[in-house]
């Protein structure tokens, strides 16, 4: 199944195959850890279900789908700054 391709808003080819890379290592490792997470993260932001479904297709609490997902965002964001080296696409969006 080919996967959607996501685009940071602004950039006209989206992120690129390193950054790609590197965010798909930080989601394997989400995988191996908290699996749960992992498919909820990918069942949001790559399929689009909103989290009032996703609440109601695994029957939780929509709180708890919302802390479920900021427990994987967390843990993807740890995981790219354990990394180093900051993403390409990072210099589309200056900090002020």
């Amino acid at each position: 199944m080919a996967r959607p391709r996501m685009r940071a808003a602004g950039a006209a080819d989206g992120c690129s195959d390193s950054d790609g890379y590197r965010i798909e290592r930080c989601i394997d490792q989400l995988r191996h850890y908290r699996a749960q997470e992992a498919a909820l993260l990918q069942q949001h932001y790559i399929e689009g279900i909103p989290k009032r479904a996703l609440a109601r297709k695994i029957k939780l609490s929509e709180g708890m789908v919302r802390m479920k997902l900021q427990t994987a965002e967390g843990f993807i964001a740890g995981c790219l700054a354990a990394q180093e080296t900051p993403l390409e696409m990072a210099g589309l969006f200056p900090i002020e």
